[in-house]
């Protein structure tokens, strides 16, 4: 189904008996693990075309320090029938003013990083993509304790944060790429090493070292990658998901924060698919040759082996295109060309079944 010039569209709040309908349709429009994400709401702005709805923003109102509100995009959503069509930039305008008509002083969402079509609408509405020490210096402590259990923030792998103020000016995360890396390299040795260090049998200086370049190897590689388009491009740590990359350590292995380069001029065309597509099998590759390099060594170094076994799960993450995974280049692989992604697919599992 396409929608006809001719249909209206209605913007407007959910009624309480709608709920379960929105609930069914953001869950239709998400994957795997994300649709989860969707709970049944108690707020939503919805759009209808007729008496159907076909999209909505599910919002959350959180308590901040003295006596402030907060309002959270909970989710957004647009039925694939109606996508493209005008009702997302209008469903966002709706929710923000309905967030500050209900007397919100500040508003919070998580985007992921390439999301582009969503944290461009946000930025139009007066939001601003923020640091985690920004966002405490204007929710303090009740309010980041709100964001923090009340909202996907801890557990949202390779999403970004955003922040909107009714009166107070933001400061919008405008970190340079170099800077952007290194917080990127020591935030994941740090979420990693704090708790690994607890296992007797690791070795610390080795360990963060095989990390170390595994994480930076990635970083040069998809530039690299990304560097045979012309456009200009900048690297953006994902500041969601903390939680994850602090936990998954006590399983024995690790789960990196996210990172990824990103043009600064974004446009939805295959040219730009490609140029996505082609930065991640750079990254990729860099983790084959590194794993089966590492892999053929008879007399291993205890620096080898973690390289080996780091190398080993990374490249595991690499080949799955469901979230929270696909952020690692999965899924750009797979949007730009899906024989190309089950090539890569196929090499990775051969790789890690016959290289020790």
């Amino acid at each position: 189904m396409s929608m006809d010039a001719g249909q209206e569209i209605t913007i407007r709040p959910m009624n309480s008996q709608e709920a379960k309908e929105v609930q069914r349709l953001g869950r239709r429009a998400f994957m795997g693990l994300e649709s989860l994400f969707v709970s049944k709401p108690k707020d939503a702005v919805v759009a209808l075309v007729g008496n159907r709805i076909v999209g909505a923003i599910i919002m959350k109102f959180l308590k901040g320090d003295r006596g402030q509100t907060i309002g959270d995009f909970s989710a957004g959503f647009v039925d694939c029938d109606y996508r493209d069509s005008g009702i997302g930039g209008r469903l966002y305008k709706a929710a923000t003013n309905h967030f500050w008509e209900r007397g919100c002083d500040y508003i919070t969402a998580e985007v992921k990083d390439d999301n582009v079509g969503s944290w461009r609408l946000l930025e139009k509405n007066g939001y601003m993509r923020t640091e985690m020490i920004e966002n405490f210096s204007h929710l303090r402590g009740k309010g980041m304790a709100s964001l923090l259990f009340g909202t996907p923030v801890p557990y949202a792998c390779g999403m970004d944060f955003y922040l909107a103020s009714k009166k107070n000016p933001i400061k919008e995360k405008t970190a340079p790429s170099a800077v952007q890396v290194v917080i990127f390299l020591l935030l994941n040795l740090l979420l990693s090493c704090t708790i690994l260090i607890l296992n007797h049998q690791i070795q610390l200086t080795w360990f963060m070292l095989a990390y170390g370049i595994l994480m930076l190897g990635d970083v040069f590689f998809t530039r690299i990658g990304a560097g045979f388009g012309k456009r200009k491009w900048q690297y953006r740590m994902t500041n969601c998901g903390f939680l994850i990359s602090l936990l998954i350590p006590l399983l024995g292995t690790v789960f990196p924060m996210i990172g990824n380069w990103m043009p600064r001029q974004y446009e939805s065309t295959p040219k730009l698919r490609k140029e996505l597509g082609i930065s991640a099998l750079a990254g990729w590759a860099f983790i084959v040759i590194l794993v089966v390099f590492t892999g053929l060594v008879t007399e291993r170094h205890i620096f080898v082996n973690y390289l080996n076994s780091l190398g080993s799960m990374l490249l595991l993450y690499r080949i799955i295109p469901v979230y929270p995974f696909g952020a690692f280049g999965s899924l750009r692989v797979y949007r730009m060309n899906k024989f190309i992604y089950a090539v890569m697919a196929v090499a990775s599992l051969l790789v890690l079944f016959l290289i020790d």
